[in-house]
Formats: structure tokens, sequence, C-alpha cells
């Protein structure tokens, strides 16, 4: 079934509302192509992708905003991060020190 969409307000979602073209579609019940399909027939650019989440973020909670990793997940994060090579362990200085003072 065909749905009757208005071109002028998808652009107004997309632009004043700073909605994404997933929310747009979402919100008016069509298909994210559908939405994509109207912003080009009103010459209107799609945002890149660094805009697109910059305008997601300022309209949207960021998931880790405001919470705290607990000491558990922060232990296994760091696990996770040496294991994988991301990080490298952190090297012991107060031992190199009281060496060279000896020598």
């Amino acid at each position: 079934m065909k749905k009757n969409v208005n071109s002028q307000m998808i652009v107004y979602m997309y632009d004043a509302e700073e909605l994404s073209t997933h929310e747009i579609a979402e919100k008016l019940k069509i298909s994210q192509s559908t939405v994509r399909y109207h912003l080009r027939k009103m010459n209107k650019p799609l945002r890149n992708r660094s805009t697109a989440q910059k305008a997601f973020l300022k309209n949207n909670d960021h998931q880790r905003l405001g919470k705290k990793h607990t000491e558990l997940a922060k232990q296994k994060i760091s696990r996770a991060n040496l294991k994988s090579g991301i990080v490298q362990p952190l090297k012991e200085t107060g031992d190199e020190n009281n060496d060279q003072q000896g020598s």
C-alpha cells in the first residue's frame, strides 16, 4: 500500500528538527530509502556521517552520558585491552631509579 508522503515535511524534519533519515522513516512509518528519495527530489544533500552523528548526539542521550563504570568493569576493559595489544603494560619506574642511584 502506497502512502501519501509530503516531501516538504520530510525536509523540515531533516533540517529544522535535525532528525536522521532513520528517525524520520520510523516516525512516518516509511522506509529509509523513501526518505532519501524525497530529500533528493527536493535537492537536499544528505549529511555526511560526522555531521549526522553530531546531530544525533545533540538530540539523544549518549549511552554512557552520566554513567560510571564499576570497578569490575574497568578491570575487565583493562585486561581485554592488554590482551588485544591496544595498550602496553606500564613500566615500574621506582625500581629503575633505585638501581641507578646505587651504582
